[in-house]
């Protein structure tokens, strides 16, 4: 499991690194930390380890910067983070979120059990000032992907994120390509369907309309079973009708 995860990303060997990342950093630099946020830092064992396992950048892979303020790719850091697996249901999302927030760079960070991982990247603005936190965060995290019996999506998903098989033009591509690969995995992971990435946010929102409209239309036909009143079915059967439209339109467009 170790060397899987060591390898899965094949970045340059110049980027790679090693190098244990405490989460006390993230109380000794000032950083305006919510209540969630100091509770979490407090937590013991959580994670269970934290490292710091790679920096992509132009003397370290050879990928030029791109972009300059709050939107600049000068360099993409990777940390991976191990933790209990009542741990990662619990806290793997707000974890993932307080990396995203106070580091000022473009992460990809690989969270993990003994039995499954996800990636979590993040588009944001990136603060000036020191001790700052980053702003306008909109966070992609991939499914739960197995460490035992990888599924063939999953095999996909992972050949989409290794670095040989990225778009290197600069490091904003290396990055879209991150964000890509992970919508793309929920899709396949959510509904079965292979889908084309080439917008990674516009995706993101169509998946996430995806779910909201297939949840109401759970509950529409929940109620609808439930109620024998004819006024309330034709409300709820109409209802019903406009989700499965919205619905039809979002999958066959």
């Amino acid at each position: 499991m170790s060397n899987f995860l060591t390898n899965l990303l094949q970045l340059p060997h110049p980027a790679q690194k090693q190098t244990p990342f405490p989460k006390s950093f993230f109380s000794k630099q000032g950083y305006p930390l919510t209540a969630v946020e100091k509770r979490l830092l407090k937590t013991p064992n959580l994670p269970l380890a934290s490292e710091w396992t790679g920096s992509l950048k132009p003397t370290a892979g050879n990928v030029p910067t791109y972009g300059e303020g709050p939107d600049r790719y000068t360099e993409i850091q990777y940390f991976r983070l191990s933790l209990k697996e009542v741990d990662y249901d619990k806290h793997a999302t707000n974890l993932a979120r307080l990396y995203h927030r106070y580091l000022p760079f473009p992460l990809l960070l690989t969270l993990h059990t003994d039995t499954r991982y996800q990636l979590s990247a993040a588009t944001k603005h990136i603060p000036t000032t020191k001790g700052s936190s980053c702003t306008s965060l909109i966070e992609f995290t991939s499914p739960a992907a197995s460490l035992i019996a990888p599924s063939p999506p999953q095999s996909s998903f992972q050949q989409a994120i290794a670095f040989p098989n990225l778009t290197t033009l600069h490091l904003k591509t290396v990055y879209d390509d991150y964000l890509s690969a992970i919508v793309a995995f929920n899709w396949q992971h959510a509904h079965g369907t292979v889908t084309a990435v080439t917008n990674p946010h516009q995706s993101q929102e169509l998946l996430e309309e995806r779910r909201r409209l297939e949840k109401e239309h759970d509950r529409l036909t929940r109620e609808l079973r439930k109620t024998s009143r004819m006024p309330e079915r034709v409300a709820l059967q109409t209802q019903l009708n406009k989700v499965r439209s919205s619905l039809e339109k979002l999958i066959n467009p």
